[in-house]
């Protein structure tokens, strides 16, 4: 079972989700992956009793909301994102750390082969990647496009799921 802590932050995620119009079905299944997060038929799928870190709740449907709708409704772990989509989706799951008041350390534990602090130390420092491809996709802005300060830029975002 997890900590107080940690069941407040999945609830929150999952609240989030919810609310943006990323469903999160909770379910036991045998051959799950070892993180306990999984997608299959366009849907996100947790198995309580296998989840490592809550943090990959987010990762996941981050990998989700980057992908235009017409290709959500049919991900499934094999099929999840392209090279390029991985940059917008540590994009995405920045902003939503910010957006939830959630620590950075949440999804950059040890994710990637660069060192997550070394992430985090950029985003920290406006240092960001995936953000121009999250423009493109009309999620978000990058921040140098701010010019009369009523632009919502990153890391707040104009929607989380592209379309």
């Amino acid at each position: 079972m997890y900590e107080n802590e940690e069941y407040e932050t999945i609830s929150l995620i999952v609240a989030f989700l919810n609310k943006i119009g990323l469903f999160v079905e909770y379910i036991s299944i045998d051959d799950s992956p070892i993180s306990g997060v999984f997608l299959a038929d366009g849907k996100l799928y947790v198995d309580r009793d296998k989840l490592l870190y809550p943090g990959e709740i987010l990762f996941k449907a981050g990998q989700m909301a980057v992908v235009p709708f017409a290709q959500r409704v049919q991900l499934n772990n094999e099929n999840v994102h392209e090279s390029s989509d991985e940059m917008m989706v540590i994009a995405w799951c920045w902003a939503a750390l910010i957006h939830l008041n959630l620590s950075p350390e949440l999804i950059f534990y040890n994710r990637n082969s660069s060192c997550p602090t070394e992430v985090i130390d950029k985003f920290n420092t406006g240092r960001f990647w995936g953000v121009p491809l999250l423009q493109w996709a009309g999620m978000s802005n990058e921040p140098t496009r701010a010019l009369g300060g009523e632009m919502i830029v990153f890391p707040a975002m104009i929607k989380w799921l592209r379309d």
